[in-house]
């Protein structure tokens, strides 16, 4: 996630395109994510349902077919993507300075992203919050399945309900195409925050299936408006130099949060109280990130001497 990012936003800036269009290369790149998930949903469906679960040799380990073959498919489709990506796409490194960090002193590019975490309060801000909303939704793709059996012994048609939680996806990135042209995108994900926590917080109360299948569909428009609004704003807030080390930095936490409430197999009521809780909070911090009106911070990124501008005093934890 954070390797495609960094590498679009970099070669974005190389080619010398207008800022402005990072937005709309964001929300068209998470509308196609959205319609290739639908058809993988519908395809995985059917790939699963098309011969039940079976060992290759009798008393083998190994099977095929049943829930396995969605996964056997998707090798299928990662090696043509990955030709695909060895032929059409140039590497990168970030900024010029930046190769040379990648290559001789990994110490010293973790250093500046840590330094740069510090000395920005923004930074720190948008940290949280990607963690928040991004540990709610890894919580969510593994109990939304659970909540929507109901308990019952019937098999709920899963990769086709996941297909309409990807066309709310979908219209979400539309959303964001149409509102990022009037607002700005810490005003937008300030509105997303507070709508996915009251979405995640209703299945803490309420075992009704209906209601709380209409609760996923709204959090997954949320996360349709998120990612391409949130990968808009980090393209503003975090310097060229260690995109690609902040980035990870930030995913140190969220695969925390997620470990923790999965390891511990928490109740429903539990968990999505906590998914509702941590929204809030990402809430209440992009708030005070919008608010801040960091000076100049919409033109730091791609610049590399960008670290050795920030202010120590301005923008300090």
């Amino acid at each position: 996630f954070s390797t495609f990012e960094s590498w679009l936003v970099c070669e974005h800036n190389a080619r010398g395109y207008d800022s402005a269009w990072i937005g709309d290369t964001f929300s068209l790149a998470y509308f196609g994510n959205s319609v290739a998930a639908i058809l993988a949903g519908v395809l995985a469906e059917m790939a699963a349902s098309a011969k039940p679960l079976t060992p290759s040799a009798e008393g083998s380990t190994v099977h095929f077919g049943g829930f396995t073959a969605p996964f056997d498919l998707s090798i299928a489709v990662l090696v043509l993507l990955l030709g695909a990506l060895l032929i059409l796409w140039n590497e990168n490194y970030g900024g010029s300075s930046s190769a040379t960090k990648a290559s001789g002193a990994p110490a010293e590019s973790l250093y500046r992203a840590l330094r740069a975490l510090a000395r920005d309060r923004a930074i720190l801000l948008l940290g949280t919050c990607i963690s928040f909303f991004e540990g709610s939704m890894y919580v969510f793709v593994f109990k939304w399945t659970p909540v929507l059996s109901g308990g019952g012994d019937e098999r709920p048609p899963y990769g086709l309900i996941f297909s309409t939680f990807m066309v709310l996806a979908m219209c979400g990135s539309s959303i964001f195409g149409i509102a990022s042209t009037k607002y700005r995108p810490e005003s937008i994900l300030l509105v997303i925050f507070a709508v996915a926590s009251a979405a995640l917080a209703m299945p803490a109360i309420s075992y009704s299936v209906p209601l709380n299948y209409c609760c996923f569909l709204l959090f997954e428009t949320c996360v349709g408006v998120y990612f391409p609004a949130m990968g808009m704003l980090k393209s503003q807030l975090v310097p060229e130099e260690v995109r690609a080390t902040v980035y990870n930095i930030f995913r140190i936490p969220l695969n925390l949060i997620v470990l923790g409430v999965l390891l511990n197999s928490l109740s429903q009521f539990v968990a999505f109280s906590v998914c509702g809780s941590m929204l809030a909070i990402a809430a209440v911090c992009m708030h005070q990130l919008g608010s801040m009106h960091v000076r100049g911070y919409s033109s730091r990124s791609g610049k590399d001497s960008d670290l050795d501008n920030f202010s120590d005093t301005d923008n300090t934890v």
